[in-house]
C-alpha cells in the first residue's frame, strides 16, 4: 500500500476505526471491499494526483449502505462532509464528495479539472475492478452481493441483477483509464456475459 496512505490511517486512526466498525456485517461492501480499492490503487500511483482526496473517496464512499434504498451515496457524501470538513481544505472536500456521488451512477462529473476528471475516473475504475478478477472471485462477489440483497424475491433478483449487467455491458469501454480497461475490461465482459446467462437459465 502507498505510503501515503498508511500514514493517513495512523493520522486519523481514531475516525478510520469509527469507519471501520460502521462497515462491519456486510457480506461485500465491507472494509475489505475498502482495502482493497486501496491496494489496486496502490499499484497505479502515476493515475492519482490528489492522494489524500483519493483516500477519502475510498474510506467514506459505502459508508452508508442499505440495500433497500436508493439515497446511499448522497448520505456517504453527507457524512464525509461533516466528518472532512475541520481536516481538509474546502477544495479537496468538495472533490471528496463529488467522487462518493459519482458512484451512484458510475460516471465523471463534467466541469472538472483534468487532474479532478482523472482521480475520480481511477477512482470509480477502482470500485467497479471486482467485476475484472477471475471466475472463482467474481462468483464470490456475486454470491455476497446477492446475500446484501436477502430480501429480494429470487424472480426479481434475478431481472434486476441482470439488467445492472446488461448496463455495464452496454458501456463501451467499461473502464475510464487505459491500465484498467488493458488489466480487468476483457475478464469483467465475460464475467457479466456469463452471469447473465446464469441468471436467465
Amino acid at each position: 500500500m502507498l505510503k501515503q496512505f498508511k500514514e493517513l490511517f495512523n493520522r486519523h486512526a481514531a475516525l478510520i476505526s469509527e469507519l471501520r466498525a460502521r462497515h462491519e456485517g456486510r457480506p461485500y461492501h465491507n472494509w475489505n471491499h475498502i482495502l482493497a480499492i486501496l491496494y489496486l490503487a496502490s499499484k497505479h500511483p502515476h493515475l492519482i494526483n490528489d492522494i489524500e482526496a483519493f483516500f477519502w473517496m475510498a474510506v467514506f464512499h459505502d459508508l452508508i449502505y442499505r440495500s433497500d434504498r436508493q439515497d446511499n451515496e448522497e448520505k456517504s457524501a453527507a457524512a464525509a462532509q461533516e466528518s472532512l470538513i475541520a481536516l481538509i481544505s474546502e477544495a479537496r472536500l468538495t472533490l471528496v464528495c463529488l467522487g462518493i456521488s459519482a458512484t451512484a451512477k458510475h460516471q465523471v462529473p463534467e466541469g472538472l479539472s483534468p487532474a479532478e476528471t482523472q482521480d475520480i475516473a481511477f477512482f470509480l475504475d477502482c470500485d467497479l475492478a471486482i467485476l475484472g478478477t477471475d471466475s472463482e472471485t467474481f462468483s464470490t462477489y456475486d454470491a455476497a452481493i446477492r446475500e446484501e440483497y436477502a430480501w429480494v424475491p429470487e424472480p426479481q433478483w434475478r431481472s434486476g441483477r441482470a439488467g445492472v449487467m446488461k448496463n455495464f455491458l452496454g458501456r463501451d469501454p467499461l473502464y475510464f483509464t487505459a491500465e484498467m480497461r488493458k488489466e480487468f475490461e476483457a475478464s469483467a465482459r465475460y464475467n457479466m456475459k456469463a452471469l447473465i446467462k446464469e441468471l436467465s437459465a
